[in-house]
């Protein structure tokens, strides 16, 4: 007998799962997950994204448990358990979804390549969203994407070419559960053969890592929760959602809140385009469907940022365009603690980082503007700040994250620079100070005339609010702004970009810009780095 495995990564469901699927056609199935240690050591990752994925694994128990099945979790590296798999049930095939991860689960997924291939184990890869790979085939999972080498170098040609590959895609109806599903239960197994390597659910562990901070606000796992929060936003919540999801007073209801899901897997991404596309058809509020289109768009585009990463494994180490290899961003411990800490001296900037703390998840417009402040206004370079937010993020997704920290602090070669004013942003998205006197206590009883500026206020009225221990910005914004945009310019003017090949990038004299009305986008945006794509 050959046993189907189904290795769990970041798709923990039964439902819209092609591996599952296609295990289920060729023989008696058992469900795997490996918990790595090593990966839970990662300077991007930590204690409250494995909590979200605990979770997820129970709820996942609970799937299988409804039909008959149970999950096989092993602790340990990923060879070592498909080695201590082999030795307990023979011979097997290896099924999975492709994952578009970190520098250590691409070097991870090559070393199980090179396993598979000694051992002479089958593995079969599966598409789990948009993202198209160069030798992928294409979304049916049968046939490869056709199309010469020449045609992909060209920026155009590229983005057309994977725009229809996510049409293709999107348009493919979500799989249901398979129904002719034979479980195996890991009991049935040799034990002695897994030794201590294997967990019941129930002991997987509450803590796998240290983190400087707990996370008390943090979005609990699980496909149920994943599937309500969906319903709630599709019935309720997106009416007013473009509206609503900048500001970070009125964005924690606002938006989705489906990031988390979309990240580990407990919602798939084509069972969300299916419910809202069916939302769209039958809505009778035209304006509310507007909302739900500009929701629609931002999916497209988390498919497109995903595929950055996957066309440059390293972007969450080395700068996209190597030109701004020559920033000077040199590191400054003290202001990377302020900035970290909430400690700054920029009121918004403060109540965002003390918030997204304490809940490990923030809106997108706050998140540009936490990396803005410490990439241009603090110069601090990029790769620390990346690290510490991937670790704040429940919803780390490293094909958004590396992307999207890359265009925030200028290392892409895209022409517009995005410095955030964080008085500017402060009066616009908070204007009575409400969310800045809820975050930061010790501004409590400073007036609206000084909230967002408590350090112009005189020395005696800091005494006489209390405010006298909050910190002073460390340096002149106004200053620093400019100063930053003059070293890109200079850098700019002297040695224009070569920006980094792939995801459709090609060299030239200047940043590749996407011309719309080429490569038309679902709801017509005119700056795709602004999609709102944790919303």
């Amino acid at each position: 007998m050959t046993v189907q495995v189904v290795w769990y990564k970041r798709d923990l469901r039964l439902a819209d799962h092609r591996p599952l699927v296609a295990a289920s056609q060729s023989g008696p199935v058992l469900c795997l997950y490996v918990l790595e240690d090593a990966y839970w050591q990662l300077a991007e990752t930590s204690n409250r994204q494995w909590l979200f994925v605990r979770d997820s694994l129970l709820d996942l128990e609970q799937q299988l448990a409804a039909i008959g099945g149970s999950l096989l979790i092993l602790r340990s590296s990923v060879c070592e358990a498909l080695t201590l798999l082999q030795q307990s049930v023979g011979t097997f095939v290896l099924y999975s979804h492709e994952e578009t991860g970190n520098l250590w689960t691409y070097q991870r997924d090559i070393q199980v390549a090179a396993w598979c291939k000694q051992h002479a184990v089958t593995w079969c890869e599966y598409a789990q969203n948009g993202v198209r790979r160069p030798s992928r085939k294409n979304s049916s999972g049968k046939k490869k994407i056709t199309g010469s080498k020449a045609a992909d170098k060209n920026t155009d040609a590229w983005h057309q070419r994977w725009h229809l590959h996510w049409e293709e895609w999107s348009q493919q109806p979500p799989l249901p559960v398979p129904t002719a599903l034979q479980l195996l239960n890991p009991r049935d197994f040799n034990a002695t053969a897994l030794g201590s390597k294997a967990l019941a659910v129930a002991e997987l562990p509450l803590q796998i890592c240290d983190d400087e901070y707990t996370c008390p606000g943090r979005q609990p796992g699980g496909r149920h929760i994943g599937l309500a929060l969906l319903d709630s936003f599709l019935a309720q919540r997106s009416q007013r959602y473009q509206s609503l999801i900048s500001s970070p007073l009125t964005a924690e209801s606002g938006c989705s809140r489906l990031s988390a899901h979309l990240a580990y897997g407990t919602v798939s991404l084509r069972e969300v385009l299916a419910r809202l596309d069916f939302t769209l058809q039958h809505h009778p509020d035209r304006l509310w469907c507007r909302n739900l289109s500009a929701f629609r768009s931002r999916l497209v585009w988390h498919c497109y940022f995903i595929q950055k990463l996957e066309s440059n494994p390293d972007a969450g180490l080395m700068n996209l365009n190597r030109k701004y290899d020559a920033l000077q961003r040199p590191w400054d411990e003290s202001r990377f603690i302020a900035w970290s800490q909430g400690k700054t001296g920029w009121p918004l900037v403060d109540a965002c980082m003390r918030y997204l703390i304490y809940h490990g998840w923030l809106n997108f417009r706050m998140r540009a503007m936490l990396v803005s402040i410490a990439c241009y206004t603090l110069k601090l370079p990029w790769q620390p700040v990346s690290d510490y937010l991937a670790k704040l993020f429940v919803d780390f997704e490293p094909g958004i994250h590396y992307p999207q920290i890359q265009m925030q602090s200028g290392t892409t070669g895209q022409q517009v620079l995005r410095i955030y004013n964080p008085v500017k942003q402060a009066q616009e998205l908070d204007p009575e100070g409400i969310f800045v006197r809820r975050w930061l206590p010790e501004l409590g009883q400073v007036s609206h005339v000084w909230i967002f500026e408590p350090w112009r206020m005189p020395a005696e009225m800091r005494v006489r609010t209390g405010s006298q221990c909050y910190p002073l910005p460390p340096v002149d914004f106004s200053s620093s702004h400019r100063e930053a945009k003059d070293e890109i310019s200079m850098l700019r003017s002297g040695v224009a970009g070569k920006v980094v090949k792939g995801a459709g990038q090609k060299t030239s004299s200047r940043a590749v810009v996407v011309n719309p009305e080429q490569n038309p986008t679902p709801a017509g945006n005119d700056d795709f780095g602004q999609m709102s794509l944790f919303d």
